[in-house]
């Protein structure tokens, strides 16, 4: 903002894009055809806004999946999940707001309940 003017204020509803670049730290154990793995985006408490990449091996773990989330407004959350084929949760992550606004975020979440012994990672990109 210029001199003197304050604060910027957001508009009440934003729309957010949302890239889903990959995931790193997983320690699959399966056999040589293991089940896909795809992730999940939502605004927390609205199913009605998510969005699925589409499903990959295991041993890549890499979507770039880029989509629009509508209508976020500050104080929400966006909730990363990834999962295996069949819908069995691998585990999530959720980025709150004030992480997101006013400028977008770039960086990695730890998804929780995924791993043991390594923090398993994802890496997003939030654009405003």
């Amino acid at each position: 903002p210029a001199a003197g003017l304050g604060p910027a204020v957001l508009p009440q509803r934003l729309s957010l894009r949302v890239c889903i670049l990959r995931a790193r730290g997983f320690r699959f154990v399966g056999g040589e055809n293991p089940p896909g793995i795809f992730c999940t985006c939502t605004i927390m408490g609205r199913a009605n806004s998510k969005f699925v990449t589409k499903s990959v091996h295991p041993r890549t773990l890499e979507w770039h999946h880029e989509a629009s989330i509508k209508d976020f407004q500050a104080g929400e959350n966006l909730l990363f999940g990834v999962w295996k084929e069949g819908w069995h949760n691998v585990g999530s992550a959720m980025l709150p707001s004030d992480q997101i606004l006013p400028h977008g975020f770039d960086g990695e979440l730890v998804l929780m309940d995924a791993g043991r012994n390594l923090p398993v990672l994802v890496a997003v990109q939030v654009a405003v």
